[in-house]
């Protein structure tokens, strides 16, 4: 399991980076990271559950409960209209597949894959490729008009129940917005090989519009 904490906005620029190990057990693991600014102000904090793999039970579904159905893997989607600044690196760095049948927009539920390394000189594993893909969470479902609200996510939790392999990741997520300001997304996440895990992602809705819209 995996929770990020977002503070701050993280700015572009030189950041550092501090891993603890906090508790080290014969089957668990905690690691906390942190990242500052070059300030020395902490934007955010990720704390991970690990575990050391051991035998587990052939049924690895509940056989009284209905599967979970996969996403098909579609078309490409076409490339997102870009930023003009050269300040896009995230969305500038993805494939896109459709994950619905529609390819309706906002449906919440595409294939992820990043085209570029998220560590310069790094291969970037499929555990940080589902991770950065989790991201789309928050928003890819998001039914409000970006002109009036934006809904910025504060944190989200990974939980896995098995290493994922491949480079894609599907995310079939689903958003709830009330009235008093507090949202809540929740995601399914997939890799070719069938379910991995869940996401969620909690939310500062603001009646302003959207970042960048």
């Amino acid at each position: 399991r995996l929770t990020v904490d977002m503070h701050r906005p993280v700015p572009l620029g030189r950041l550092m980076v501090a891993t603890a190990v906090v508790r080290e057990g014969k089957r668990l693991q905690i690691v906390v990271a942190t990242i500052h600014d070059d300030g020395g102000r902490e934007v955010a904090r990720a704390t991970a559950l690990r575990f050391r793999l051991g035998e587990g039970p052939d049924d690895a579904v509940d056989p009284y409960r209905p599967p979970i159905v996969v996403p098909p893997f579609g078309p490409l989607r076409p490339s997102a209209a870009r930023r003009d600044d050269g300040l896009n690196g995230f969305t500038a760095a993805l494939e896109i597949r459709q994950g619905d049948e529609s390819g309706e927009a906002g449906r919440g539920t595409s294939w992820y894959r990043a085209t570029r390394p998220v560590v310069a000189g790094e291969e970037t594993s499929p555990t940080v490729r589902l991770v950065w893909a989790s991201d789309f969470t928050a928003n890819s479902a998001n039914y409000l008009d970006p002109a009036r609200w934006s809904a910025i996510n504060a944190d989200l939790t990974i939980t896995l129940g098995r290493a994922p392999v491949g480079e894609w990741t599907g995310v079939a997520t689903r958003s709830w917005y009330a009235a008093d300001g507090i949202g809540h997304a929740r995601a399914e996440l997939f890799d070719t090989d069938g379910f991995v895990g869940t996401c969620t992602a909690s939310l500062l809705v603001d009646n302003v519009a959207a970042p960048y819209h």
